[in-house]
């Protein structure tokens, strides 16, 4: 991936014809918030990756997984995001 990455960088900014954007004008803290928000939602800590997999392969989530964002934390998120596109211009 190290070769790959800056070939296809390259590629995408030739074929699309966008901008280079310095990183002092780079908006990095704007959806902060609902990232917190998010992040905030999870009820328990993270499993690990080969956990991760193990659970995908043998299919042991179901659809009341305590990681899930619960409803509070959604309509929070919900909230943050409406008030972020009413200040987009």
């Amino acid at each position: 991936m190290v070769g790959i990455a800056p070939i296809l960088f390259v590629f995408w900014k030739v074929l699309k014809h966008t901008k280079f954007v310095r990183s002092v004008d780079a908006d990095l803290v704007w959806d902060r918030p609902i990232i917190d928000a998010y992040e905030a939602s999870f009820t328990s800590p993270p499993v690990g990756f080969w956990r991760e997999m193990l659970d995908l392969i043998m299919f042991k989530r179901g659809s009341n997984d305590e990681r899930f964002i619960d409803v509070d934390s959604r309509s929070e998120m919900n909230d943050l995001n409406r008030r972020r596109d009413s200040i987009k211009v």
